[in-house]
């Protein structure tokens, strides 16, 4: 389970919040895409999940545990049970003719993880939100 409580993250400098105030549950067993326009707190959200950031404000549970009481030198352990890709568009240059004739930006960012990760051969059919 991943639980974001009252979440906001600020950096240094900025004029406006990465995340202001954000509350989500995602369950066990959960098939879930994040997605959304450059700057929108994707990659901030996801820093946050595998603590490699620290939040301003709110409290994160990631596998029953609260980040903020996990010590610095537990982070290597506690990663060890996460898997997060982060893609960048410039790494699926080759995906991107095909799916920008389709109109699917947001499949685009996930196609080749979920591709890796299956394994299966089955086909990857995503439900994006947008």
């Amino acid at each position: 389970m991943i639980r974001f409580s009252h979440v906001t993250k600020k950096y240094p400098g900025a004029q406006r919040a990465a995340l202001n105030g954000v509350d989500f549950e995602i369950q066990r067993g959960d098939f879930v895409f994040l997605v959304g326009a450059s700057g929108s707190g994707k990659s901030s959200c996801l820093r946050l999940m595998i603590k490699e950031d620290k939040p301003n404000a709110g409290s994160i549970h990631v596998l029953g545990q609260d980040l903020g009481s996990i010590s610095n030198r537990k982070i290597p352990y506690f990663r060890r049970n996460l898997g997060v890709v982060f893609a960048e568009i410039m790494n699926l240059t080759p995906l991107a003719d095909d799916c920008a004739a389709d109109g699917q930006y947001s499949f685009l960012y996930t196609a080749a993880p979920i591709k890796l990760v299956n394994g299966t051969g089955a086909p990857v059919n995503p439900v994006v939100v947008k």
